[in-house]
Formats: C-alpha cells, sequence, structure tokens
C-alpha cells in the first residue's frame, strides 16, 4: 500500500476544478493505509501515536517539510502530548484530491520513518 503515491509529486490544483467524486474515492481509498479515513467533512484523516512529545514534534516538522516542498499542506493537531491528527483535503476545491492521496502516503512514510529511527 502507499507505494503508487510515494513517487508521485503533487501537482497544481486550480481553483474552480472539480473534487473527487466519491467513486474515485473509493477506488483510491484501498491504496492507503487502512488508518487512514474518510470523515464527515469529506477529508482523508489519520490519527498517529507517537512515542513521546520530542517525536510528535519531529514529525510535525517532517510533514511540514514535505508539505512546503509539494506546495500542499495538511491540517494538524498535536494534543495529549504524544498524538498527532493529520488531514489533508483540498482548500482551493473544498474536497480532496489526488494530491491528498500523495500527501496521505508521503506522511505514512515520514511516520514510518521515524518510527524506525526511534
Amino acid at each position: 500500500m502507499d507505494k503508487i503515491f510515494l513517487s508521485q509529486q503533487c501537482v497544481p490544483c486550480q481553483i474552480g476544478a472539480d473534487p473527487l467524486t466519491p467513486d474515485q474515492i473509493a477506488e483510491l481509498m484501498p491504496e492507503l493505509d487502512p488508518a487512514w479515513q474518510l470523515d464527515q467533512n469529506h477529508k482523508l484523516v489519520r490519527d498517529f501515536t507517537c512515542h513521546n512529545f520530542a517525536h510528535a514534534v519531529q514529525l510535525v516538522n517532517d510533514i511540514a517539510k514535505e508539505a512546503e516542498s509539494q506546495g500542499h499542506h495538511p491540517d494538524l493537531y498535536l494534543h495529549d502530548f504524544k498524538h498527532l491528527r493529520v488531514e489533508w483535503w483540498t482548500h482551493k476545491i473544498h474536497g480532496l484530491h489526488q494530491n491528498d492521496f500523495i500527501m496521505a502516503a508521503k506522511t505514512d512514510a515520514r511516520f514510518n520513518s521515524r518510527q524506525k529511527a526511534s
């Protein structure tokens, strides 16, 4: 899983572009780790539990660095000192775009790399 998206780069999304349809989303969801969920607001959401606060902050920084390099940014919520909720969706189109799936996979790769390093 995730491999299909890891080698891809985000492409600029134009205001007014159509978000993915429910059928397109259903087709792409199995390519992600099953921990990713589609919430009621049509965002890709995953909760991560890190080893400690320092690892959680490092993960936030890793995700931020990747997001900046791709020009696509998530909503990040660090809570209870070692829990991180990551939400991907495309603000410009008020829905999901393939970029969100690419970044969800890249987020998983960053988390997995950080977990192995500790």
